[in-house]
């Protein structure tokens, strides 16, 4: 749990998100089992990510249109109520950029639309975004997908899976399965790890160290949250996370 703001302790926000985990948990808040798959043109072969592993894929919107996939159709369909929203685009801590190849075009999404303007509505994200999640960075992007700025839209996310540096999460079969089979979220991000296996070569360092859960690792299907720890187990290190 690390604000955007406040050098990541911002005690207003922190607040309004265990507030709004109160009401998702007890089942006030609202919820939708339907998810999005927005992917930008470098990977439109991963199609809708394997999250039809997750959720029936008769419930995933999916864009892997190039010439579709634009900053404008991202925003309208990431304030659309959703359980699960997958990302897949070009990213800095603070922006999304979404290409165009008809105009030859670069069109941005920056943290300021988030934080001021319109609140994203879906419950879990998995951010393929390089280094959205560093939350050690002012103001950063990931943070505004799960946390709400008092004066503007209502913020309804619980969790983002992302990575504070360049690189993302791949193989994502091994992180939607679970979630599909009843495990939380981040039950679900520990078989991932562990499908990695105990030995990582430098293209799993520089794509796979850095991913990390942001705010709560419960379920998207709203079932029980995770048991009090986790553990996530390394080649050199084993680290025992409180769960919420």
């Amino acid at each position: 749990m690390w604000t955007p703001t406040a050098g990541g302790n911002d005690t207003a926000l922190l607040n309004n998100y265990f507030d709004r985990n109160h009401l998702f948990r007890t089942g006030n808040l609202g919820h939708s089992r339907s998810a999005l798959a927005y992917v930008e043109d470098d990977w439109t072969s991963f199609d809708d990510c394997e999250m039809d592993l997750m959720t029936p894929a008769s419930s995933i919107t999916k864009y892997t249109n190039p010439n579709i996939t634009d900053a404008d159709l991202y925003k309208t369909e990431v304030n659309k109520m959703r359980s699960f929203v997958q990302l897949c685009s070009h990213s800095s801590p603070h922006v999304h950029s979404f290409h165009i190849p008809s105009s030859g075009t670069t069109e941005w999404i920056d943290r300021s639309y988030f934080r001021d303007d319109r609140a994203p509505n879906a419950h879990f994200y998995n951010l393929f975004c390089c280094s959205t999640a560093r939350y050690t960075q002012d103001d950063y992007l990931g943070g505004w997908y799960i946390f709400d700025k008092a004066g503007g839209e209502t913020n309804y996310g619980l969790t983002a899976v992302g990575s504070t540096k360049t690189g993302s999460m791949l193989f994502f079969a091994d992180f939607y399965d679970p979630i599909g089979k009843g495990k939380c979220i981040g039950d679900a991000m520990v078989d991932w790890w562990k499908a990695r296996g105990t030995d990582h070569d430098l293209g799993e360092r520089q794509w796979f160290y850095g991913m990390s859960i942001l705010a709560t690792q419960r379920s998207p299907g709203g079932k029980a949250p995770c048991p009090a720890h986790w553990s996530l187990q390394t080649a050199a290190s084993s680290t025992t996370i409180p769960a919420l």
